[in-house]
């Protein structure tokens, strides 16, 4: 995409751009007053730091909100293919934090978001702090589509004629309609024109597909067990992009993780309703306060 944000994005005002890890990331703070959490926010595959454009309009003030576009996505440039993987994208973003000066008291991620932070507490580029899964995928997605997950994006991604024609088709509103409407997300007609624009963009596909054809979900679900970090699940009904055993899946992986069932169905739901996220990460704080401050009274 542009390396410039419009500015009908979603925060744009708080958008800026840094040179880290060998990406030149898109990222966009919002302040707060001395003393509040610091809260880094990972968007999911396909998506952008828009993905978070209402949680950040109720958390305004309360927290001190970092969100950012993960490689090759909207705003951000991507990596080589070869470290398009959950570590390179965890390492790469540790190097953004230690270049902003950014320690998270907290992190909520969504879906893919949720793998590269636990790959990053794993490989210690990113330091153990409570995390907040939103529809999180961070293990295998089993059966035929696990098997053919990444070989089928590596021969999409390779092939630019592809990728130009996934781009083109995105312009129109109606196509865009449908694939959200595989998520099982009840979307408002005002919500569309942001994946549009994202998806219509030939190197934002690319990128996604780069990141999707190296992927190594496999490897990390028998790596979790490692994970000491606090972990709450955020699960909605109805999530069509993930297996129907798929949340039971990530259970088992993390044991020693809270879950719990929202009530706005779909793997897009904490677009459409942010407030139980937003419930849910002022809960996660007070059970888990920052060091140094004392929960909530």
């Amino acid at each position: 995409m542009s390396r410039r944000v419009p500015p009908d994005w979603p925060h744009a005002e708080a958008s800026t751009f840094v040179e880290a890890g060998d990406v030149r990331w898109h990222l966009q703070r919002v302040p707060a007053a001395i003393g509040a959490a610091r809260v880094l926010l990972l968007h999911g595959t396909g998506a952008s730091t828009h993905s978070f454009r209402d949680l950040m309009m109720l958390a305004s003030g309360e927290f001190e909100l970092v969100a950012v576009d993960l490689p090759g996505h909207a705003f951000s440039s991507a990596l080589p293919a070869e470290r398009s993987d959950t570590t390179g994208f965890a390492r790469a973003l540790g190097a953004l934090l230690d270049d902003i000066e950014v320690r998270p008291d907290a992190i909520v991620g969504h879906s893919a978001g949720v793998a590269v932070a636990l790959r990053g507490f794993l490989v210690g580029a990113l330091e153990e702090t409570p995390l907040l899964s939103v529809n999180g995928a961070p293990v295998a997605l089993g059966g035929l589509a696990g098997r053919w997950f990444a070989p089928a994006a590596r021969l999409l991604a390779e092939r630019e004629w592809i990728v130009s024609l996934c781009a083109g088709r995105a312009r129109k509103r109606g196509a865009v309609a449908s694939l959200l409407k595989e998520t099982g997300t009840r979307f408002r007609t005002r919500d569309l024109m942001f994946y549009q624009r994202l998806l219509a963009d030939r190197d934002h596909v690319a990128g996604v597909l780069r990141m999707m054809a190296a992927w190594d979900l496999p490897a990390l679900e028998d790596a979790l067990g490692g994970v000491r970090a606090p972990v709450q699940l955020l699960v909605a009904p109805g999530d069509a992009t993930l297996p129907g055993d798929y949340a039971a899946r990530v259970r088992r992986a993390l044991p020693h993780a809270q879950e719990q069932v929202l009530a706005t169905p779909g793997h897009l739901s904490h677009e459409i309703d942010s407030e139980p996220v937003l419930q849910a990460l002022r809960a996660l704080l007070a059970a888990h306060p920052p060091r140094g401050r004392g929960a909530p009274t």
